[in-house]
């Protein structure tokens, strides 16, 4: 049965439309589904995701050497993570070795692009280990619960302000590697990505002198 849709006052006349219900309930749903994806059609929603999909694709692309990008991706990580989680400063040592005999090749085959964001950035995290290494001579402690023991006493206040610091700085220079990136300059975005690593090797060593 046609239902009589009574459309808005044109020129003081109403005009009525007879309307078949299948079309009526397939309006319905298209309306629900525009506003379900916030204004976008579900077809229109899968577009927009394969162009972003294509757009990091073009951006991996203007990547060489991608074994360094491996390597440093994957230290990358544990570093940052390292920061907050201590059990993973074993295995980032690990890997860190391999990484070090690679930023000597990377220093000598990619040349100026690379050494420099590394240099600027590695020596610009130092005053954050300097500060954890004082930070941890004087306040840290380490108790292993033996017997007769005292234990450590409660963590001052700003213990981890150094930590804390340090890990806003690394999350920092990934930024700055995605922009670096961005501008496809791949060889400073393996500076940034290896000096980042670097910084935290070091401020693991302040961590460990310091807190002993």
């Amino acid at each position: 049965m046609a239902r009589k849709i009574r459309w808005p006052i044109i020129r003081g006349v109403f005009i009525s439309k007879k309307l078949d219900p299948e079309e009526w309930k397939k309006h319905t749903q298209e309306k629900m589904a525009f506003t379900k994806f916030g204004g976008i059609m579900p077809g229109q929603n899968i577009e927009m995701s394969e162009e972003i999909m294509a757009e990091g694709s073009i951006l991996l692309d203007h990547i060489e050497d991608k074994r360094y990008l491996i390597l440093s991706g994957t230290s990358s990580f544990l570093a940052v993570v390292s920061v907050v989680a201590l059990p993973v400063v074993p295995i980032f040592m690990l890997i860190f070795l391999f990484l070090f005999i690679s930023a000597i090749v990377a220093i000598i085959k990619l040349g100026r692009e690379f050494y420099n964001p590394f240099f600027l950035c590695f020596f610009s995290s130092l005053p954050f280990s300097f500060w954890e290494y004082v930070n941890q001579s004087r306040n840290g402690c380490i108790s292993f619960g033996f017997p007769g023991s005292s234990g450590c006493p409660p963590d001052p206040p700003g213990y981890d302000t150094p930590r804390v610091i340090f890990l806003v700085f690394q999350i920092f220079l990934l930024m700055f590697a995605k922009r670096k990136l961005e501008k496809k300059n791949w060889k400073g975005m393996y500076g940034v990505l290896y000096a980042l690593s670097f910084s935290t090797f070091v401020y693991s060593i302040a961590y460990l002198v310091g807190l002993w």
